[in-house]
């Protein structure tokens, strides 16, 4: 809720999920509002973010949009804020949590806005009329708007759910997370094949990835082996050379972290092991069968 860290580890994870799961429903079928090849898409995010990052940042105009058409719920950062007490004008402490999670908050409107834009910029191609004036079309902005809140809707969960929800941080967050992936593979939804596509592009990202780290890292590939690290993020080593020895006389080696959405961990896991087991490296089954438990939305440790 207050943690700067959080707005940094969230845009990728953000990101990737929107890349399966944002979608537009048309004549009975999901339609993602994004290309499904992986590069393109990177490109048309990133021209997005772009775009709504001066709104985003000073809560104005598409953000004042976003949330006049139904967009607003309780974001994460909101969930986990401390001394909740219900609908409240605020005093010293929401305050100085409000500063302390802006980045936080930015960051997930960031991305909302993001997705809001591209389907935008998506009908408006569609009907052959211009971004100002699909803009001002309520009835365009309106279905950009249910799509960035669809993608990931907080504040949709079951009844249990929601119960639970106050005794297990985050769970219904992660419950919709999983439901927003998981509906992208489903048989006759019309997203299941692009959706499959997009998980062999993450396939070969991990294989090729894990390739060029034993090759040119070997020595920090080693240390990483069982590091919890390695489940959670796509690893990416500086280079052996970059390794240093601290003060206990261990050598240290240094790598880049990439967090992954939790819907993609066990595929990255799975692809990684696979990579591993074809080099002739020893490969922990146990490690993969234990990330199998992120495919579901309710988690085997203390916390979801």
């Amino acid at each position: 809720g207050i943690d700067w860290g959080f707005a940094l580890a969230n845009i990728p994870r953000d990101v990737m999920h929107i890349h399966y799961a944002a979608s537009r429903f048309v004549d009975g079928k999901w339609k993602s509002v994004y290309n499904p090849v992986a590069p393109i898409f990177g490109v048309q995010m990133g021209r997005d973010m772009a775009a709504v990052w001066s709104d985003t940042m000073n809560r104005t105009g598409r953000y004042t949009d976003y949330i006049n058409e139904g967009g607003g719920m309780e974001f994460l950062v909101h969930q986990g804020r401390l001394f909740q007490r219900g609908r409240h004008t605020g005093g010293k402490i929401e305050k100085g949590q409000d500063v302390l999670s802006y980045f936080g908050e930015s960051s997930e409107i960031l991305t909302r806005l993001a997705v809001r834009e591209r389907t935008i910029r998506k009908l408006a191609q569609e009907r052959g009329i211009s971004m100002e004036e699909a803009r001002k079309d309520k009835k365009i902005t309106q279905e950009a708007t249910f799509v960035a809140r669809d993608y990931m809707d907080f504040g949709q969960g079951g009844t249990v759910t929601k119960a639970f929800d106050n005794m297990f941080p985050y769970l219904n967050a992660t419950v919709q997370g999983t439901r927003g992936m998981v509906r992208t593979f489903k048989p006759g939804s019309g997203s299941a094949l692009s959706s499959t596509f997009k998980l062999g592009q993450l396939g070969l990202l991990v294989a090729g990835t894990t390739i060029a780290a034993w090759k040119f890292a070997p020595d920090t590939m080693e240390n990483l082996q069982g590091n919890i690290a390695m489940d959670n993020n796509l690893c990416i080593p500086l280079g052996d050379e970059f390794g240093f020895e601290d003060e206990n006389g261990d050598m240290r080696y240094m790598f880049m972290k990439v967090p992954l959405d939790p819907g993609q961990k066990f595929f990255k896991v799975f692809f990684e092991s696979s990579t591993n087991k074809f080099l002739g490296k020893e490969i922990d089954v146990d490690r993969v069968i234990k990330s199998l438990g992120e495919l579901s939305p309710i988690g085997t440790g203390t916390i979801p």
